[in-house]
Parts: structure tokens; C-alpha cells; sequence
């Protein structure tokens, strides 16, 4: 009797002791989950900038340009587009 109450104890400490990391760890979830959030919005945020400036410099890619400005537009366009496809290749293989 006297050893079962002895067990009966240890576990409650041991439920008490995980009980505690557990709420632990959802607090450090929700720290995580917000810098996520956060680190998402930048990304976001960059990603439409970026969008915008290729867009300015691909408007402007009509007018007079030298050879080298013509070769660095089209490399903007080669990794826009390559840039894309990993995105949509990087979304399909998370989901």
C-alpha cells in the first residue's frame, strides 16, 4: 500500500512537471508563431516591391537602352520567370 501511494506521488509530480512544460512550450509556440507572422509580412512586403521596381524596369526597357542594359533586362526576365517556377514547384512540395 505504503510503495503504491509512493508511485501515486512520483506520477503526479512527473503529470505536475509536464503540465508545466507543456504551457512552456505553448509559450514559446505563440513567440515562434508570431515572428512568423511577422518574417511573413516582410516577405510580402519585399516580395511587392520587387514586383513593382521589375515592373518600372521592364516598362522602361523599350526606350533607348545600351547593349548592357538590354542584357540585364533580359536577365531580369529570365529569373522572373525562373524565380516563379521555384515558388510554384516550393508551394507544391510543402503541400
Amino acid at each position: 500500500m505504503q510503495a503504491t501511494l509512493q508511485e501515486l506521488g512520483d506520477l503526479q509530480r512527473n503529470v505536475n512537471q509536464l503540465a508545466e512544460e507543456n504551457e512552456q512550450l505553448g509559450a514559446e509556440r505563440m513567440v515562434l508563431l508570431e515572428s512568423l507572422c511577422t518574417q511573413t509580412d516582410k516577405l510580402e512586403n519585399a516580395r511587392t516591391q520587387i514586383e513593382h521596381l521589375k515592373a518600372l524596369i521592364l516598362s522602361d526597357s523599350d526606350h533607348n537602352q545600351t547593349e548592357r542594359e538590354q542584357e540585364l533586362v533580359n536577365l531580369l526576365k529570365v529569373t522572373t520567370y525562373s524565380a516563379y517556377y521555384t515558388d510554384r514547384r516550393l508551394v507544391t512540395d510543402v503541400w
